[in-house]
């Protein structure tokens, strides 16, 4: 299948085949473009739940609405391809921390997803059988960051952070930011996990890895950890409770 691309910061986002197959030992990552005509945005709107309209119509500005739409919309489409559903008839069910999953009324194939979203990008990764999370962010510069990293980071992410050279700083925090949120994304805990009871790298010139997992020396072993760019001037994170999978790369948009 074309599309592979392993473990590249910098991959080649290709669209997808026409017959989309998820075999156990891939990762596809999806990048969705989050600004879209008017015409496209009403189109994703079709697909979605009586719940995700309650949810878009909460949005105080009208292009965070549309952002949700889009993005919501792409996903359900996006897995209505691996399911041959239509994507309104996908339905989601969530754990207690707001993690959504597939309801076992969508078939019997056990498709793991998540779902992030920054600015005008969002990502979404999709596996068969494995636990998985995803989490891109816009790459700025934030002026209380040493701080911020300080407050969130383990002591040896932070210890790591404050040798990098001043002109790295910045992708540094975002590295370490988007792989901890991927985490505690993939084991359904999202922040209520406290972010500084694990450990990955941070530096540019080192694979994105686990490192540690507090209280449980053997868990980081069975994770892997995926760093790429999804858009220039952002950087993505996925974590997988797996190893070794090939990762093929997906542009989203409504007429694949």
């Amino acid at each position: 299948m074309s599309g592979k691309s392993l473990r590249s910061s910098n991959p080649t986002w290709y669209p997808p085949p026409r017959d989309l197959l998820l075999p156990e030992n891939e990762i596809h990552i999806w990048k969705i473009p989050l600004v879209q005509s008017i015409h496209t945005i009403e189109t994703f709107e079709g697909a979605l739940s009586q719940d995700e309209h309650s949810r878009s119509a909460r949005y105080h500005f009208e292009k965070d609405k549309q952002k949700f739409i889009i993005a919501r919309g792409s996903l359900r489409m996006i897995l209505g391809q691996y399911l041959n559903i239509s994507p309104d008839q996908i339905e989601f069910i969530y754990n207690d921390y707001g993690k959504p999953g597939l309801d076992k009324g969508c078939g019997d194939k056990k498709i793991s997803f998540n779902l992030a979203h920054s600015d005008n990008w969002a990502v979404c990764a999709i596996v068969n059988k494995h636990i998985i999370g995803i989490d891109i962010e816009k790459i700025r510069t934030l002026p209380d960051v040493a701080q911020i990293a300080e407050r969130f980071f383990s002591d040896a992410e932070f210890a790591d952070y404050q040798i990098v050279l001043e002109e790295h700083k910045i992708s540094a925090f975002f590295n370490c930011w988007t792989r901890k949120e991927a985490f505690i994304k993939a084991i359904g805990e999202g922040l209520s996990h406290p972010l500084d009871k694990f450990i990955v790298t941070l530096a540019d010139n080192v694979p994105a890895k686990l490192v540690e997992v507090e209280d449980d020396p053997d868990e980081a072993a069975n994770w892997e950890m995926i760093s790429f760019n999804p858009a220039p001037g952002y950087i993505g994170a996925v974590a997988i409770r797996a190893l070794g999978l090939n990762v093929l790369y997906f542009s989203f948009n409504i007429a694949n």
